[in-house]
């Protein structure tokens, strides 16, 4: 099952890493338990064998289908790994649940930064009342329109201030006519991630992380457009940092 046969014959000292992790499983494998814990199995290894052993630890778990309880600090190997996932902050459960809740609805600031890679941007802004729907004052001139199905959970929430928390998908170049979703700023940084690009760009004091097409901005650009996708963002509280909408 752990494909050692090879490995048979071969003393500890001749065992890379990754090697010495799959003997480690077959001896956890071979008491048939009842529950497997695994304490950061995979903090020791570098990125290319943490990636296949992480492959190889969901298939044996799915094919043995023994609860685990896995405890990481990396993000990837959580939400790669886990069926539910319970984040922790100083020994308290902040939020338990499937990964796609986990990054999706976070309850609070902390969980919307801790997981996703990039993190969630959190920009302070000011909700006003304009007409039928609530504004978001970043400053510097630059606000955006929230939809009024969102007008209900502010209103219930009842604040002036919030810590606005979006993630480098909510953000992308604006294209045709300005609409009431999009900001100007100059462009700070570009990472090229290969399949995608990350431009940092500011938004009132902060600067924040849109996901873009490869070659669609570069370093220096200036005044170029973002849209803000104003349905999936995240409004919390500045003191408490529970998200309110």
């Amino acid at each position: 099952m752990l494909e050692l046969d090879a490995l048979l014959e071969r003393k500890p000292r001749a065992l890379s890493g990754g090697q010495r992790q799959r003997v480690a499983l077959g001896r956890a494998l071979i008491r048939d338990p009842k529950v497997f814990l695994f304490d950061e199995p995979l903090s020791n290894l570098d990125a290319k064998l943490r990636v296949g052993m992480r492959m190889e630890i969901r298939k044996l778990q799915n094919a043995l289908g023994t609860t685990s309880i896995y405890v990481t600090h990396d993000q990837i190997e959580a939400m790669t790994m886990a069926d539910r996932i319970v984040v922790l902050k100083l020994g308290e459960v902040q939020q338990i649940g499937t990964p796609g809740d986990i990054y999706q609805r976070p309850v609070n600031s902390f969980v919307g930064t801790f997981i996703g890679s990039p993190p969630m941007s959190l920009v302070p802004a000011t909700l006003r009342r304009d007409g039928d729907a609530f504004l978001l004052d970043f400053g510097k001139d630059q606000t955006i329109r929230l939809p009024v199905s969102r007008n209900e959970s502010i209103e219930r929430a009842g604040v002036e201030h919030v810590d606005v928390g979006m993630r480098a998908e909510h953000l992308s170049i604006a294209d045709g006519a300005k609409g009431s979703d999009e900001f100007e700023s100059d462009v700070v940084l570009v990472e090229e991630h290969g399949a995608d690009s990350i431009a940092v760009v500011t938004l009132g004091r902060r600067e924040v992380m849109a996901r873009i097409r490869p070659g669609a901005a570069d370093t220096g650009d200036k005044g170029m457009r973002f849209r803000i996708d104003s349905e999936a963002i995240h409004l919390f509280h500045p003191d408490t940092g529970v998200r309110l909408v």
